[in-house]
């Protein structure tokens, strides 16, 4: 045995020796005749020196490239894109020694990996969408989800098996659709339904969320309403295999969610759920926005917390009790045996909460850390979180997109982040505060004090500058009291709320959930005291104009190279956050909104706020124009016509010198050419206005979607579109007819300048 270990270190001594030697090789400083180190090998040696940190650059450089998928006008071509991938492996097998060689080619190497991923994810969701509205048509086929919704009614995505008047060849795979009425159908039934449906909804701005894109990557082809209540049927075929997981998956939450309903009946109950099993359709509107306005709308987005306390949880109390039994921890491994129970525990718990981005993302990362700990490594590093990036992207690259992924991890490599470091000086800091505190009871409590208080200030606050750009991003808000509501509501939700939820968990099969859902139903209800006291402060909420992408993209790569480096030269990303926080503010707000139908349109005839046309259309798209302006106004304050001239003949409204015209019908569109620089007709364009610098008509809104409209100085007009930013994809309209061979038809309008001079008279000129 001893000349195996002997052996065995000689060994591990010449394999440590020869790294050593070659990465000596690999680099070697260009040192001037002065002795100094230029700026160029000082950042090459620092480089360097990151290199066991270069693993965490993989997902970002992976995620790049599937961001450029999704940015590109058309689809990248599949056979130059593999083309270049292997030309990038060539010279990646070519180049290894050096340093700044190695790191670009592996970045390439990424960033080409992710658009491949995302065009293969592309093509293997390929699937029908619906092409035109339908109305009254009778649908069979499978129920796959079901959301529960308030007052009454539902959310169902169905498995399509028959469309009235829509060929095999031409019907959807799965459909979306809401019925309003009471239901008892449940995950898994056989039901035929009348249905009105529609093509998934494009973006209601130029640049906004595209709903569409994301109901491509599920398959869904289609949305719409139940016009009667659907019936349970018996002509089907038989339940197809896929679905037989999701029944018995569907029936556990179902189940779940009628015994917390029972025991805790209620908003606090609605909570709950949302909590357990991820069922948020029935907690009020009203509690949501004091959760979303207080900064604690995390608490039911179930991600790293929720996990994190569930299977750690879990964990320590196998591992405690094993350990209090002699015979255990004489001769059992309890703490691996905690870990695989804890591991399986979390899988369950995953599945049983709907398997959100966000929940994938912390239960890969809780399963890395507790694979760790079976292989006797360390549990809670950044390599884990790029790990769980990494797959995550690998599986499914449209979760880039979407802001549960990008907030939860931005959280997590923050907080991964600042904790290593702090771990790095928690050792010093023991050892002053054990010579200034010399009795054991006092350290204890300065601990456990420090842990609670502390803890949650700076979790709190590191997880809030983190996401901030993002919420500006996407909801044009910031919640500018969520330290104080974290403070107030974190404690009662970590110590009460979540241990009373694995606690009901573990006894929901025996019949034993009353006590722990009574004391959860308490803590949920302290909580939400908390988030509606904070929401109803004055200026609880800040709102943020639309922020430019340059802005985002740079503060993002700034957070990056902040939280994922380990030198000193970490600090150079405060450059590009503070570039992109300067250009936030930087975007020109349209002067002009258009929604597709032309029924509402949005003007600034004032030079800084947006004012509504009369009437009650489109409440949500102008919700939506309110919300990237930076106005906190209600849409339904703004649709009164200030601003607008109307008569039984149409409405004009004046935007600095450009005068813009509707007219209601063709008969009065003669008067509304000759006086006015913008002509918008809510009917198809049949006689020509010449004299109008700029004509939409109804055709244009229905190909096109959205128009905004921005007047420059000078008088020269700027049109950008829906469709315009959208490009030609698969889930988009023009992406879709140029499939089926129509392309030629699709006539599409660019970014259009009309300056102001004669000669250059209509849209298309």
């Amino acid at each position: 045995m001893r000349t195996i270990h002997h052996w065995a270190s000689r060994v591990r001594r010449t394999v440590e020796r020869l790294k050593q030697q070659r990465k000596n090789r690999s680099f070697r400083p260009h040192v001037t005749d002065a002795g100094a180190t230029t700026h160029r090998t000082w950042g090459l040696s620092t480089l360097d020196r990151e290199r066991e940190r270069w693993f965490l650059w993989v997902p970002v450089f992976f995620g790049a490239g599937i961001g450029l998928f999704f940015a590109l006008p058309h689809d990248p071509p599949l056979t130059r894109t593999l083309a270049a991938l292997v030309a990038a492996i060539a010279l990646q097998r070519v180049f290894r020694r050096g340093v700044l060689m190695p790191a670009l080619i592996g970045a390439t190497l990424c960033m080409l990996a992710g658009m491949m991923a995302g065009t293969l994810r592309a093509e293997w969701t390929r699937a029908p969408v619906l092409n035109t509205e339908i109305t009254a048509r009778m649908a069979a086929g499978f129920i796959e989800a079901l959301e529960p919704r308030l007052p009454k009614g539902a959310r169902i995505t169905m498995r399509l098996r028959a469309l009235q008047g829509v060929s095999s060849a031409e019907r959807p795979e799965r459909i979306r659709f809401v019925w309003a009425g009471t239901t008892d159908l449940r995950v898994g039934d056989a039901i035929t339904v009348r249905l009105s449906l529609r093509p998934p909804p494009t973006p209601v701005r130029p640049g906004g969320y595209d709903f569409a894109r994301r109901a491509w990557f599920k398959r869904i082809g289609a949305v719409g309403f139940a016009v009667a209540e659907p019936k349970r049927s018996r002509t089907l075929p038989t339940k197809p295999d896929f679905l037989g997981f999701r029944t018995w998956l569907g029936n556990i939450r179902s189940s779940i969610a009628h015994r917390v309903e029972t025991q805790v009946p209620g908003d606090a109950g609605a909570i709950i759920n949302a909590l357990i099993i991820g069922q948020r359709g029935k907690v009020p509107e009203e509690k949501l926005d004091h959760l979303r306005r207080s900064g604690l709308s995390h608490m039911l987005a179930i991600s790293g917390l929720h996990m994190a306390m569930i299977a750690g949880a879990l964990f320590w109390l196998l591992r405690g009790g094993l350990a209090a039994i002699p015979h255990f921890a004489l001769n059992w491994r309890i703490k691996k045996g905690a870990a695989i129970t804890a591991l399986l525990g979390g899988i369950l718990y995953l599945a049983v909460s709907g398997a959100s981005v966000a929940t994938q993302r912390a239960a890969i990362m809780i399963g890395l850390m507790l694979v760790a700990i079976l292989l006797d490594r360390p549990a809670l590093s950044l390599r884990n979180v790029a790990l769980a990036a990494l797959i995550i992207l690998a599986i499914a690259p449209e979760n880039l997109l979407e802001i549960g992924f990008q907030m939860s991890f931005a959280a997590v490599a923050a907080l991964v982040s600042f904790y290593e470091w702090w771990q790095a000086r928690q050792d010093q800091n023991q050892v002053i505060r054990s010579q200034l505190i010399t009795n054991p009871i006092a350290l204890a409590a300065l601990r456990g004090s420090r842990n609670m208080i502390g803890g949650t200030l700076m979790t709190t606050l590191i997880a809030g500058i983190a996401v901030a750009p993002f919420g500006a991003f996407h909801f044009h808000k910031i919640a500018q009291f969520s330290l104080l509501a974290n403070l107030l509501a974190m404690p009662v939700f970590t110590v009460l709320v979540m241990p009373m939820a694995l606690v009901t968990l573990l006894t929901l099969p025996f019949g034993l959930e009353g006590g722990s859902l009574n004391i959860m139903a308490w803590g949920v209800e302290a909580v939400s005291d908390v988030a509606a006291w904070v929401a109803l402060q004055p200026d609880a909420v800040r709102t943020t104009p639309e922020m430019p992408m340059v802005a985002f993209l740079a503060m993002i790569i700034g957070g990056l190279w902040f939280c994922l480096w380990r030198q000193r030269w970490r600090i150079l990303g405060v450059i590009p956050m503070a570039l992109g926080a300067t250009l936030s503010a930087g975007t020109v707000p349209p002067d002009l909104l258009i929604a597709r139908e032309g029924a509402l349109i949005a003007a600034r005839t004032d030079g800084q706020l947006l004012s509504g046309s009369p009437g009650r259309a489109g409440a949500f798209e102008l919700a939506r124009w309110l919300e990237a302006d930076g106005d906190k106004r209600a849409a339904d304050t703004i649709v009164r016509g200030a601003g607008f001239r109307c008569d039984a003949a149409g409405c004009t409204t004046q935007i600095g010198d450009v005068v813009v015209a509707m007219p209601r019908a063709p008969q009065n569109i003669d008067d509304d050419c000759r006086k006015a620089d913008i002509v918008i007709l809510i009917f198809d364009q049949v006689h020509p206005c010449p004299s109008a610098r700029l004509v939409i008509d109804r055709a244009d809104l229905r190909r096109e979607g959205v128009h905004a409209v921005t007047i420059r100085p000078g008088g020269a007009i700027t049109v950008k579109t829906v469709e315009q930013l959208r490009g030609t994809r698969p889930w988009t309209r023009s992406g879709q007819v140029q499939r089926q061979g129509q392309g030629q038809e699709n006539t599409r309008r660019r970014h259009t300048d009309v300056p102001r001079r004669p000669g250059n008279r209509s849209k298309d000129q």
